[in-house]
């Protein structure tokens, strides 16, 4: 089982995807809002629009069609159970 921790402040539920195959867990955020009004005593914000984009090679295959997703308070959890192994066969040689 591989579990995957990934930070996200600022983002809600809706503005995460994730997507897995067997051998990776790709995270994609993106958020638009942006800071309303004009107030002139604001130096620096950083609201506005925001992408997050995350890549994670796994170093063995894992069951895709099993992988859950958390979202709570900005931290993203993800739990991805390995697959079985592939158990060796040994292949008979034909003569021509």
């Amino acid at each position: 089982m591989y579990d995957i921790e990934v930070t996200l402040p600022g983002f809600a539920p809706n503005e995460v995807e994730v997507t897995a195959t067997s051998s990776e867990v790709i995270v994609h955020a993106a958020s638009t809002r942006q800071r309303n009004g004009n107030d002139e005593k604001v130096i620096w914000s950083e609201f506005g629009a925001n992408d997050v984009y995350r890549r994670f090679d796994l170093p063995q295959a894992v069951r895709a069609d099993s992988v859950t997703a958390e979202f709570d308070n900005g931290m993203l959890r993800i739990t991805a159970p390995k697959a079985a192994r592939a158990k060796r066969t040994s292949v008979t040689i034909a003569a021509r």
